[in-house]
């Protein structure tokens, strides 16, 4: 199957959802929040990661050497 028509099915299943459902955003997400909730032992989950304290700076440490004089002669 081409990465195309993959695309243009999911389009259409997207727009066919979005029409059973008269196009109202809130009807969609219920709709989607009980789907989820059926099949939620199927799924992934986990709490979001906690931000860590680096302990090295993430870039690379640049050679910089000391500045020269320029006297233009």
């Amino acid at each position: 199957m081409k990465e195309i028509d993959l695309l243009a099915e999911i389009r259409t299943w997207r727009d066919e959802f979005a029409r059973k459902h008269d196009y109202d955003l809130a009807a969609i997400a219920a709709a989607v929040r009980e789907a989820d909730a059926t099949v939620a032992e199927r799924l992934v989950r986990g709490e979001p990661r906690r931000p860590t304290h680096p302990t090295t700076p993430n870039y690379a440490q640049q050679m910089t050497r000391p500045a020269t004089a320029n006297s233009g002669t």
